[in-house]
């Protein structure tokens, strides 16, 4: 219907194209790929046609059909629609800007999926060392993107070995691989649960009074379990962290929460004060208290 009534009235062909660009989306999401390519394959050679080379909407279209090829299994031809989306957000913004990582990352992930891992650790190398430059090395964009790559790492020696120019670059060093503590740790909770887990910190720890797993990745598996419904293994997590990072207020309140979650009233509210006497402006503690019926 809004197609419709953008074609009569008159100034339509760009704005139809939006349309149908949201059209596809939907499409897409419903499983109907076909049907998403065909609406994209007319938008994408109207904006070639509307459209100067550095607009974003042209890239957008190009983004968005290079997504559904992808979906089809077309993966050149996705790859060949993402670098013309490139340059023109190259046009649009110059060398370095987030969207072009973007984009370098996208066709770097299709060239992996074709194993020619080369070009793609070149791609990646080059998007990374962007969004560094640009973000700074410890934004939690930066961070979760160079975790996961200790797994690229990994992949990339077993597959082809050599030098890997991301791999073995300075941007990764501090950044977990696959066979860091934290990373064994978080495997442990995936594969063997809770027990798992405490039994490989213990192992690790051995008698360091240091510990060897971060407090954000024990936390973060925490809140995992407890995502799953299993709030009494969020629990034993939880409070391993308040072992580990005892002066830590947060891990006291992720503690309180994984209580309040098994009913345990009496201990949350414990937990909760103590996170409050860490931080005074533990504003969610202080509401916790509240909708367990106590003052903090």
């Amino acid at each position: 219907d809004s197609a419709g009534f953008i074609a009569d009235g008159g100034d339509g062909e760009y704005l139809l194209n939006q349309v149908r660009n949201s059209l596809a989306l939907v499409l897409q999401s419903l499983d109907r790929i076909d049907e998403a390519a065909a609406i994209l394959e007319e938008v994408v050679a109207s904006d070639r046609r509307l459209l100067a080379p550095d607009d974003i909407d042209l890239a957008s279209s190009l983004n968005n059909l290079a997504l559904v090829r992808r979906a089809q299994g077309q993966i050149d031809p996705a790859i060949a629609l993402f670098e013309e989306a490139l340059d023109v957000l190259r046009a649009a913004f110059g060398e370095s800007h987030i969207y072009v990582a973007s984009v370098l990352e996208s066709i770097g992930t299709l060239e992996q999926r074709m194993a020619r891992f080369e070009i793609a650790d070149s791609l990646m190398t080059e998007a990374m060392t962007m969004r560094v430059e640009i973000l700074g090395a410890r934004h939690p964009d930066i961070v979760n993107g160079l975790n996961g790559l200790g797994v690229y790492r990994h992949l990339c020696e077993k597959a082809i070995g050599g030098a890997l120019p991301l791999a073995d670059s300075a941007i990764m060093d501090g950044y977990d691989q696959h066979d860091s503590p934290s990373f064994r740790f978080s495997t442990a909770v995936y594969e063997g649960g809770a027990d798992a887990a405490l039994a490989l910190a213990s192992e690790l720890r051995g008698d360091s009074e240091s510990s060897p797993v971060a407090e954000g990745v024990v936390n973060r598996m925490g809140y995992w379990l407890l995502r799953n419904d299993r709030a009494g293994e969020a629990v034993q997590l939880f409070g391993l962290n308040t072992e580990l990072f005892p002066d830590s207020w947060n891990v006291w309140d992720s503690l309180g929460e994984g209580l309040m979650t098994l009913g345990d009233t009496e201990s949350a509210i414990a937990n909760y004060r103590r996170s409050l006497e860490l931080n005074p402006d533990n504003d969610n503690g202080r509401d916790k208290l509240k909708e367990m019926g106590v003052e903090p």
